[in-house]
């Protein structure tokens, strides 16, 4: 398949296309605008952590370009692209830095995409399914937890490690 045929494929579940501070873009040409200056590195909390330049938000813009021109199989470093799109918390601190805006945590999402991983928490993404399901339910939660967050309660769970529940953790 070729990089046109990929992002142009009708029943795919990949982004065609990605609002960029300079239009619409193909995934390709947003990825593509990345110049690696590295004004996003620092900005980056998972960067920070590791020091590797392939966690860093220029390395992956780097893995998806490079998966994309098919220069990088999937099936060959799925461990190490997994790895790599996991370590993400999709924050968008690195886009706020950038001076182009490249939406690196889009980038993310499409890497995982394209590995087919879970794009989302299991938590997070069921919460989210309730928007569709059970509106009203949604609605109270979403109130109930940007009323919980305005009064502190995110720091009290925090200082308790609730948070570093396996399934708290983003």
């Amino acid at each position: 398949m070729t990089r046109s045929q990929f992002l142009t494929a009708p029943a795919s579940k990949h982004l065609k296309a990605i609002q960029t501070p300079l239009g619409t873009r193909t995934v390709y040409d947003s990825v593509s605008f990345c110049n690696r200056c590295g004004g996003c590195t620092q900005s980056c909390p998972i960067y920070k952590l590791f020091h590797q330049e392939n966690y860093s938000p220029r390395g992956k813009n780097q893995a998806l370009r490079l998966m994309l021109e098919h220069k990088l199989k999937a099936p060959d470093s799925t461990t190490v692209l997994s790895r790599l799109a996991r370590a993400c918390t999709l924050c968008g601190r690195c886009t706020q830095a950038c001076p182009g805006q490249i939406p690196t945590a889009e980038h993310v999402l499409e890497i995982r995409r394209l590995l087919k991983l879970r794009v989302l928490p299991r938590l997070l993404q069921a919460f989210l399914q309730l928007r569709e399901t059970h509106t009203q339910l949604f609605k109270i939660l979403l109130q109930t937890g940007l009323y919980l967050r305005r009064f502190g309660f995110l720091k009290i769970l925090r200082a308790i490690h609730i948070t570093a529940w396996p399934y708290l953790q983003w």
